[in-house]
């Protein structure tokens, strides 16, 4: 669930407007009828610029829940948002004009980068009236068609559509990765001398996400509290270590996903993926009546191949060997889907609100996970490398090189992505990644979402801080929805790569360190039979084999069912076991495979693949 939250578009704030000089915006001329018009059916620029401070309160519904919400906006571009959704928590975004930052549902602080500062910067330039009263941020207006286009200065571009009878805004619509937010106005009232609107929907296109904001209440100059628009402080610690603020425990590596042992609410240990990519941490839903939980609310959340159902679940301690965390809120998705062609059981993912509590330290050469607590003050080896932490997931600003040169890339870190590198499709697109790949496989893989469609080839290099890496494997995405679909980040750097590493993350000091194990700097190889499994009816099944690849070459094809694999049967091999067993170069396997009412057996011989 991911929102632009809730904008009076006619209110200003808590201190006298700046003179025009000092922070100007400046309004092309074919904008200023439009821009004129608004300021006069809003209430006059006089009666807006007299206003000091606004607060409105009422109610929010979302997803089946409701719950009260509070804005504060000022004129400098402060900004304070703060909701409740039933019993699912609250949430607080603050903007101070240049800094914003989140408390999310479990009490946690985080300073916010990249777009999310851009969404809370346009939402206090709005807030402050900065388009109908001169003077107060800086920004640019222009006019397209009947509609407006705004860009605060460090705040992202949004377009304002006007009702033609009053006109006060109807709509306001921006980029939200792949889709396009909108938030409609309407229900608009006279509240001393200016028009505020008292419903406000925001829609993605995704009817679960809709948020409906119902205005009860507006209250003109009362002063906002003083730490209002400060950085919010910390809550105690809602965990806690074993001894000497340290917790090591052994991994499993399933190919590059890191699995960890982890008891839920005192249950047996169950499997959970470490995964810096998820913005929150996930309970399977199919687990939660084994567990004793509820679901509440029915949302949806972005991932590979589109979106998702959602539910938060209220309640929920984790326990690892030496350490435990306690009492958060935390989501529901369905990952059954996952388990066939990954060939693990999932009944959770640890995402950023387990990670951030902890420096978190993965050894992938000895499988090793390290949780530590800030206050021991662990110093981690090898490279520092700046983070920021965009939709609560850590990303790095790279150089990819491709074709003879080199372009900037930032990636998202992502311990849950079994490549090495994952490009987005706009990205793809824009650098025609596909076309300069000196060859290529195809490939179909599955996100929360559900499918992806991408193929597989090289890239020349990634360069990462002082690191430089050379002829790497990547995934270059054709999808046209989901998370893939992003044209605001280049892709994933994934676990594949990560594995050459001892890796180290820190979420509070916006910092990853890559320590690397010997020969770490090898060019990529892909070894491989060319055969695409996958979970069936009738049990493990040829999804597809690649032209000219082993498998084909040995005349299997789609459609043909695993019987034995060097005289296993296929009941002991898994998706993961597959994958392990040819990945070795050179190494002949006899594959006993079912097409129809006949059994065929064919020798296949691994070998690299791009």
């Amino acid at each position: 669930m991911k929102s632009f939250t809730i904008t009076l578009l006619a209110l200003a704030g808590c201190a006298p407007a700046p003179t025009a000089t000092t922070h100007p915006t400046v309004i092309a001329a074919a904008a200023a009828p439009l821009v004129d018009a608004w300021a006069a059916a809003a209430g006059g620029r006089d009666r807006l610029a007299r206003i000091d401070v606004v607060h409105l309160t009422g109610t929010l519904e979302s997803g089946g829940l409701t719950g009260p919400f509070s804005t504060w906006e000022t004129a400098r571009g402060e900004r304070r948002h703060e909701y409740t959704l039933g019993s699912a928590g609250t949430q607080i975004d603050v903007v101070d004009g240049v800094h914003a930052w989140q408390v999310d549902r479990n009490g946690k602080v985080r300073a916010v980068d990249g777009t999310e500062i851009e969404d809370q910067i346009a939402l206090g330039y709005l807030g402050a009236n900065a388009v109908l009263v001169p003077g107060r941020r800086p920004g640019r207006v222009t006019r397209e068609g009947d509609a407006l286009r705004l860009e605060p200065e460090g705040g992202r571009p949004l377009v304002v559509a006007f009702d033609p009878a009053t006109h006060l805004p109807a709509t306001i619509s921006r980029r939200d990765g792949d889709k396009v937010r909108i938030v409609r106005l309407s229900d608009w009232r006279d509240v001393g001398g200016i028009r505020v609107p008292f419903t406000i929907r925001d829609d993605d296109g995704e009817a679960r996400d809709a948020q409906t904001f119902h205005v009860e209440a507006v209250e003109l100059d009362r002063a906002a509290p003083a730490t209002a628009f400060a950085r919010p402080g910390e809550p105690p610690p809602d965990y806690a270590f074993a001894a000497n603020g340290t917790a090591t425990m052994a991994v499993e590596l399933a190919t590059a996903l890191v699995f960890v042992q982890v008891s839920v609410n005192g249950s047996s240990p169950l499997d959970f993926i470490v995964d810096t990519g998820a913005e929150v941490t996930v309970l399977n839903s199919s687990r939660l009546a084994q567990l004793g939980l509820a679901a509440i609310g029915e949302l949806a959340i972005g991932g590979g191949g589109g979106n998702a159902a959602m539910s938060y679940v209220r309640g929920v301690s984790f326990a690892l060997p030496g350490v435990q965390l306690r009492d958060q809120i935390v989501t529901a998705v369905p990952l059954d889907a996952l388990e066939g062609p990954l060939g693990h059981r999932i009944d959770g993912i640890l995402g950023y609100d387990f990670l951030s509590r902890f420096v978190v330290e993965l050894d992938y050469p000895k499988a090793r996970l390290t949780l530590y607590d800030r206050a021991v003050g662990h110093q981690p080896g090898g490279q520092p490398i700046p983070l920021l932490l965009q939709g609560a997931v850590p990303n790095v600003r790279a150089t990819i090189d491709v074709a003879g040169r080199s372009v900037a890339a930032q990636l998202i870190v992502d311990t849950g992505c079994k490549c090495e590198l994952a490009f987005n499709a706009p990205f793809t697109r824009a650098h025609r990644l596909i076309e300069t790949s000196p060859k290529l496989l195809p490939q179909r893989s599955r996100g929360a979402g559900g499918e992806t469609d991408d193929v597989v080839g090289r890239v020349a290099g990634l360069g990462l801080a002082q690191l430089h890496l050379r002829s790497l494997i990547a995934a270059f995405s054709r999808d046209t929805a989901g998370a893939l679909a992003n044209p605001e980040r280049a892709g994933l750097l994934g676990g594949e790569l990560l594995r050459r590493f001892t890796a180290t993350f820190d979420y509070d000091r916006k910092t990853m360190w890559l320590d690397g194990a010997p020969g770490f700097d090898r060019p990529s190889r892909l070894i491989g039979a060319g055969i695409q499994w996958s979970p069936g009816p009738d049990g493990l099944t040829i999804q597809r084999v690649v032209d000219g690849g082993p498998g084909a070459q040995a005349g299997l094809a789609a459609g043909d069912v695993l019987i034995s694999i060097d005289a296993t049967p296929a009941a002991q091999h898994t998706m993961a076991t597959l994958e392990q067993l040819f990945r070795q170069d050179g190494t002949p396997h006899a594959i006993v495979v079912r097409r129809g009412a006949t059994l065929r057996t064919v020798t296949v011989t691994p070998r690299e693949l791009l």
